[in-house]
């Protein structure tokens, strides 16, 4: 099992309604892919956990570096991961104001 996070910079501005959306998608695709994780927005900066195999992990992030909502700086893989940290968040959206 592989865990990673990464930070991107939004391309456009992104509110609550448009992260939720974009999460509900992502949480779709998720769950066939048996991906988990979180997606966290603020003042325009992303900050995504996935975790799940690591081919699958890997191949999920090749995308996300593709799409052009956003431009990712920074990525950190963890290939130790044991258990999941999200078992139960195919893809849940937080904001500042949720931690």
């Amino acid at each position: 099992m592989t865990g990673l996070i990464y930070v991107s910079k939004a391309s456009h501005p992104f509110d609550m309604a448009a992260l939720e959306k974009l999460a509900e998608l992502a949480a779709r695709r998720n769950t066939a892919l048996s991906i988990t994780g979180f997606l966290y927005l603020q003042d325009g900066r992303f900050i995504q956990y996935i975790e799940g195999e690591g081919s699958v992990v890997t191949a999920l992030m090749e995308r996300i570096e593709q799409d052009e909502r956003h431009t990712v700086l920074n990525t950190v893989q963890d290939t130790s991961v044991v258990t999941r940290r999200f078992p139960d968040w195919h893809m849940r959206p937080l904001q500042h104001h949720d931690i």
